[in-house]
């Protein structure tokens, strides 16, 4: 019993040996979701959002409030607007860390895919 004490112990260190020597910590990942008042499907994208945030602590939600061509809206800014007219034009949508999948023709995705996107950007290395 003692040794398989022991062997316990020692497997368990050099696991945390090594996820700390090769860089193997979570991948933090922020989501970049645009939003706006004229859009129907941003409600569901917003619970979307908060059920994908609420059981992941490695997700960084952000809503980025736009306006759109019928509804101009207190929350948007030029800013948002800007980023929203450089990387895509439809809401709800999001970006992951602005960083452009294979398999996507934009940096921004719709919502039916974020939470793929947001398990495969994870699984991405690091830059050394």
């Amino acid at each position: 019993m003692k040794k398989s004490l022991h062997l316990s112990a020692t497997l368990l260190l050099l696991v945390g040996l090594s996820t700390s020597l090769f860089g193997q910590t979570p991948r933090k990942v922020l989501l970049e979701k645009f939003t706006s008042a004229g859009c129907p499907g941003c409600a569901w994208g917003g619970f979307l959002l908060d059920s994908l945030a609420a059981n992941d602590p490695d997700l960084i939600p952000v809503s980025i409030h736009i306006d759109d061509q019928w509804h101009a809206h207190e929350m948007a800014t030029p800013d948002g607007d800007m980023v929203l007219a450089t990387y895509w034009w439809a809401q709800p949508t999001a970006m992951l860390d602005r960083y452009k999948f294979s398999d996507q023709t934009q940096m921004a995705i719709s919502s039916p895919f974020w939470k793929d996107k947001i398990d495969e950007r994870k699984m991405t290395p690091y830059p050394i």
